[in-house]
């Protein structure tokens, strides 16, 4: 191939590459605001089964997350808080977005958290909330008595447990 025939292919190379970049797909978004928490099962580090339908009669907090994720390092302390300050008022629930057992046991002994948490060992609990948006962890959702889901936050704000307790507490009040 010569030089010019070599430029020519750089080019549109060049050229379609810029194309595509332009061209985004059209990404899904998380369960939002204003939607039911999606219908779910898992079973809890201790061995309760627990579902979309046991998170119904209170206000929830689900948040995913990961052992190797900062963010979560910040988030999971606030819900932990959001579990003790609640006293029993609120279902928590954290759900390892793809760790195993072990590996968040060993995390929860090593925080000293209390609150219930699920490690299925995949994503397809996580998937079912995030709809392929690839919003990252923690993803956290709290939803009213009903399961309609109140507030979404993603791995971008990190939320007090004062925030946290306002909604739900606000949520259950109506």
């Amino acid at each position: 191939m010569g030089k010019r025939t070599f430029r020519r292919y750089a080019t549109l190379l060049m050229a379609t590459c810029a194309i595509l970049s332009c061209v985004k797909d059209k990404q899904s978004s998380p369960v939002s605001a204003g939607e039911s928490i999606p219908p779910f099962a898992a079973v809890t580090m201790k061995g309760q089964n627990v579902s979309d339908k046991d998170l119904l009669g209170k206000p929830s907090v689900v948040v995913f997350f990961s052992t190797t994720c900062p963010d979560c390092h910040r988030q999971l302390p606030e819900i932990e808080s959001v579990w003790l300050a609640a006293d029993g008022n609120v279902n928590v629930l954290a759900i390892a977005r793809d760790e195993d057992r072990e590996t968040v046991s060993t995390f929860w002994s090593k925080k000293g958290f209390t609150m219930p948490c699920a490690a299925p060992g995949d994503r397809r609990i996580y998937d079912l909330f995030d709809r392929g948006s690839r919003s990252g962890v923690p993803l956290t959702f709290v939803a009213d008595p009903e399961g309609t889901v109140l507030l979404v936050s993603d791995d971008t704000k990190v939320l007090s447990s004062q925030e946290i307790l306002s909604i739900t507490f606000d949520s259950k009040n109506r």
